[in-house]
């Protein structure tokens, strides 16, 4: 259908140089809309270009309400900017806003007005630009510049990590080997047995906080090193196998840990890194489960699919928070005070390492399955 425009627009102008204007404007990309306010806003005349930016057609956009085509976060502030100019005040309707189009997809539009008249009834006449692209190119440059922010931060706490790592290590040692002479000298000191038994479990006690701090300050080395090592073609059970072992003493009292292992292909890794990976991820399931119950239970799966291996650990826990899933993975979250949050980063980024991926999933109440990619070696 042409453009041709209604009586009341060929008001504004004589048809030559209307003629021209909206020649002008189609080639130019902008769109050109006339709105007459009264007694209801409706649109007399659109040309090509608005066509093509608003995403309906001629017939639609002149006989819908001027306000439909206006996404709703944007349309109480332009309602306002409008009422305001045709009152006259000096307000600007000159921005940007998101409009709805036929097919429920948005665009951005830039726009600028100025109120006109059309055989004496007040009209508006807007020129309108398709800004989505410069929008989503604004947002993605902050998005970059952000994670630019955090890489430099990240590395700043790198280098501090990596010194604190290395001045707590050498005091740990020598606290940790005093600690094995005092705990063979103990039943020459004290000889009740009693007494001798609670120092004992004090002792046991000390011991504990030695390998958390251990813990913490391998995590904090792992940090500061931005890269893990990855060794040759492995047999993905025996790592599995070697993790569970290793968590069962802690994991017991909470929940047994059960495990699926099928056939697959090996992966370019170290049975040390599965295992650590696997361990952190028992660890952070240990806060899954407030209270020892028969019915908690944490499973393991090895299994081929669709060319690769995939290896979940799953709990029956409490679940995770759906505003704190998407940040398990970043480095010194934890929403305990206990905690250095660095654990599940460290298991992430070995993941990563060995050319994987790691997700989690999580329902409140139902427990939480954390899925580790690994492509075959």
């Amino acid at each position: 259908m042409s453009e041709a425009p209604s009586p009341l627009f060929t008001a504004l102008a004589p048809r030559p140089l209307l003629d021209a204007v909206t020649d002008a404007a189609n080639r130019a990309g902008i769109g050109l809309v006339v709105t007459i306010n009264v007694p209801a806003p409706r649109n007399a005349y659109v040309n090509d270009a608005a066509v093509e930016i608003l995403r309906w057609s001629r017939e639609e956009l002149l006989e819908r309400p001027v306000w439909s085509l206006i996404a709703p976060e944007d349309l109480e502030r332009l309602m306002r900017e409008w009422a305001a100019n045709l009152e006259g005040e000096p307000t600007p309707l000159s921005g940007e806003a998101d409009t709805v189009c036929a097919d429920g997809s948005r665009v951005t539009i830039e726009y600028a007005c100025a109120n006109v008249a059309v055989d004496g009834q007040p009209a508006t006449v807007s020129f309108i630009r398709d800004v989505s692209e410069r929008r989503r190119a604004d947002a993605e440059r902050a998005r970059m510049a952000t994670q630019l922010v955090s890489a430099e931060r990240l590395a700043a706490v790198g280098s501090l990590a990596s010194g604190l790592a290395h001045e707590i290590n050498n005091p740990l040692g020598y606290i940790g080997l005093n600690l094995e002479s005092l705990t063979r000298a103990l039943p020459s000191l004290i000889a009740e047995p009693a007494a001798r038994r609670e120092c004992e479990e004090r002792l046991e006690r000390i011991r504990e906080g030695i390998a958390r701090i251990t813990e913490i300050v391998a995590d904090l080395g792992t940090f500061a090193t931005h890269h893990s090592r990855v060794t040759g073609a492995i047999e993905v059970a025996p790592a599995v196998e070697l993790a569970c072992r290793l968590a069962a003493a802690s994991l017991r009292p909470l929940a047994p840990i059960t495990f699926e292992l099928e056939p697959v292909p090996r992966i370019s890794a170290s049975h040390e890194h599965i295992a650590q990976v696997l361990l952190k991820l028992f660890a952070n399931m240990t806060h899954a489960f407030p209270v020892s119950s028969p019915a908690n239970a944490i499973s393991v799966r090895v299994r081929q699919q669709d060319g690769k291996v995939t290896i979940e650990v799953a709990d029956n826990g409490a679940g995770i928070a759906p505003d704190v899933l998407p940040r398990i993975f970043e480095p010194f979250f934890t929403t305990e005070d206990a905690r250095s949050g660095l654990g599940l980063w460290v298991a992430h980024k070995l993941v990563h390492a060995m050319g994987g991926s790691l997700k989690g999933t999580s329902v409140v109440g139902e427990g939480t399955t954390f899925r580790i990619t690994l492509p075959a070696s």
